[in-house]
């Protein structure tokens, strides 16, 4: 998940260009092939928040098994 602080950026997902802007959200799945470009001068600032397939479940097994010391 891509989320855009500043900027203009060219979300492009399997092929289909998506224009973000200051606000906006774009996702990416775990089939897709993404790019992303610049739009113009102005910098980007983005929070990207990434979990690959399955990461989060199998981070929270293993939370759960250990115990808490």
């Amino acid at each position: 998940m891509i989320y855009v602080i500043s900027g203009e950026l060219d979300h492009v997902v399997n092929g289909t260009a998506h224009r973000l802007t200051p606000g906006m959200v774009g996702i990416v799945k775990p089939s897709d092939t993404v790019i992303h470009r610049v739009v113009g001068s102005t910098p980007v600032k983005v929070l990207l928040i990434w979990a690959p397939g399955g990461e989060v479940e199998r981070l929270a097994q293993r939370f759960r098994q250990r115990p808490i010391r």
